[in-house]
């Protein structure tokens, strides 16, 4: 799957030469005005040999004037079955030659990054409109259910703003059957936030402060500002020197320059591994380290946790969400059933926002949340989160007379339970022998 970009002087020769190159099943992404001109992103995922055939295809046809005739348009079609069996030929013979293909893999391996990166993009896209469609279904089959009902004015519209807010029509549903019999607002907002807060109770996860961890998420979920709060939070309490941050095959522009500054500013070392082999000579190295955070990429999530957990057993991974994470995002991070989630971590929490479709997800989840953080500053974090936090967020949107918690207060103190964990210190004991020094690239 590939992201491509055409040109064309209006949204109609655009998508005319769309179809004319990537057939009319095209998968349009994007559509943009660029200096008088019409910018088209689409997704294709086509043979290289039949593209490059209906690419000459499509500039004899557009160069040609119209009314040629038939004899003509098969003159067309069979120099494009020709071109396309020359490249066939040509295609081949690169694979006998054994430096065409050295040659070869050495630009694949150049440009595999951004093919994964790109294929990620359109696979998200693709989740998202599957789930769209999905609600748009639900939402059909339940409309006839609602308009039976003998519901008040005030619930209506109660249930219109939250229709607005984004939550889904299944949630929206369960919600009415609990407040259809109320009559005015007030009564139903204490029902669902009494009912909210009931399912979304669970027990507490203390921060990660002793033993090897991973921050696994999708790309933009803030994991790498994560880990800088993290080491922050525990060096302060323990001291830099006991805590070590890794940035593991994260080859994203600017991505190792990111925690050169986060971990600087918490004051502890940071390490580069781009292959398992260094990763894990560096988990050998600094094994008497009290704490080391690995941060990895967006891309490959599953790969990259089996991979760590292969070279450290002992690992215990977590998961880094937005609070306005869509339900194709969520089920997207934390559907690895192979590397259980030992906790979640919310980023980018504001009151502003509207999660409903975390919520949603921590109603059917028992996964506890160790971490919440909103800002820039690497003290803007919070352990103390309750998930019920949450729905009152949600719910000061919907009703005023709701007060919302306050803005995530910065990090005060943390009680860091290190010693007095016997199982987090014997975790990292378990890890954490002495070797012989390995220098690391």
């Amino acid at each position: 799957m590939q992201l491509k970009r055409i040109l064309a002087r209006d949204t109609k020769a655009a998508q005319q030469r769309a179809c004319a190159l990537y057939g009319r099943d095209v998968m349009i992404i994007s559509n943009h005005s660029v200096d008088g001109q019409c910018e088209l992103v689409v997704a294709v995922d086509d043979d290289p040999v039949l593209h490059a055939a209906r690419v000459a295809s499509a500039e004899r046809n557009t160069e040609a004037p119209a009314g040629q005739g038939f004899a003509a348009h098969m003159d067309a079609v069979q120099l494009t079955a020709h071109t396309a069996s020359k490249l066939s030929k040509a295609d081949k013979s690169k694979k006998a030659d054994p430096g065409s293909s050295k040659l070869a893999s050495a630009h694949n391996d150049t440009d595999a990054r951004d093919y994964l990166r790109g294929r990620e993009l359109v696979d998200m896209v693709r989740e998202e409109i599957s789930s769209i469609r999905r609600e748009f279904a639900m939402s059909q089959k339940i409309s006839g259910w609602q308009s039976g009902l003998n519901v008040s004015d005030a619930i209506q519209t109660t249930m219109d703003r939250f229709t607005e807010a984004g939550m889904s029509a299944g949630m929206r549903t369960l919600l009415l059957d609990s407040v259809q019999h109320l009559q005015t607002e007030s009564e139903a907002l204490t029902v669902i936030n009494q009912q909210l807060s009931q399912s979304l109770t669970r027990p507490s996860v203390a921060l990660p402060s002793q033993g090897v961890h991973l921050l696994a998420g999708n790309s933009g979920s803030g994991k790498t500002l994560m880990a800088g709060r993290i080491a922050r939070a525990v060096a302060k309490e323990a001291g830099a020197e006991h805590v070590l941050l890794i940035s593991y095959q994260d080859m994203r522009v600017g991505a190792w320059n990111q925690i050169q500054m986060l971990a600087a500013q918490a004051g502890v070392d940071c390490l580069r591994a781009d292959d398992l082999e260094s990763l894990a000579a560096v988990l050998q190295q600094f094994a008497s380290r009290r704490l080391i955070l690995i941060d990895t990429s967006g891309t490959q999530m599953a790969q990259r946790i089996a991979e760590v957990q292969s070279v450290c057993s002992q690992l215990t991974v977590h998961a880094v969400v937005t609070a306005d994470a869509s339900n194709a995002s969520l089920a997207r991070t934390l559907r690895f059933t192979q590397a259980p989630f030992a906790s979640m971590m919310i980023s980018k929490l504001d009151e502003s926002m509207q999660p409903w479709p975390l919520v949603e997800f921590l109603c059917h989840s028992p996964l506890g949340l160790s971490a919440v953080s909103n800002g820039l500053q690497l003290a803007h974090v919070r352990t103390d989160f309750e998930a019920m936090e949450l729905v009152t967020m949600a719910l000061a949107q919907i009703d005023t007379s709701v007060d919302a918690p306050s803005q995530v207060k910065p990090l005060a103190s943390i009680a860091i339970k290190g010693a007095s964990n016997g199982h987090a210190a014997g975790m990292f004991s378990q890890v954490g022998i002495h070797r012989p020094v390995v220098s690391i690239n």
